[in-house]
């Protein structure tokens, strides 16, 4: 008989623990309904201050980093060997009188479509 007491004993307590187990799970689902319903009207209530906030944080990071890139340190070292690496050569004085002939000699003729004998409308 003491086998069949434990086993009617071990239902009910499988039971009572599925009821404790239903009643836990209830009470967090209600516990994270109403978390998520706080932090909804948290949000929705400080919604445009987050916004202008991320905004602000974004520029003014951007302008950290592009600060680099605005203001850039000059290497005097890589200056130099650029500037000697690079030949310059003359303008051609021939060339450039030439190239101001053609410039003066060339005819320019402008074709106006005015009407010469108009009424100035602001005189009127």
């Amino acid at each position: 008989m003491s086998k069949a007491k434990s086993t009617g004993d071990s239902k009910k307590s499988h039971t009572t623990k599925e009821v404790v187990v239903e009643k836990d799970s209830q009470d967090i689902k209600a516990q994270f309904v109403t978390l998520v319903e706080n932090t909804h009207s948290l949000i929705s209530r400080y919604l445009l201050l987050f916004a202008v906030a991320t905004s602000s944080l974004t520029v003014i990071i951007a302008l950290l980093i592009s600060q680099h890139y605005i203001n850039p340190v000059r290497d005097e070292q890589v200056y130099t060997e650029g500037t000697s690496q690079t030949s310059f050569k003359e303008i051609d004085k021939e060339k450039l009188k030439t190239l101001e002939e053609s410039l003066d000699n060339t005819n320019l003729e402008v074709e106006t479509d005015f009407v010469p004998n108009r009424n100035n409308p602001f005189s009127e």
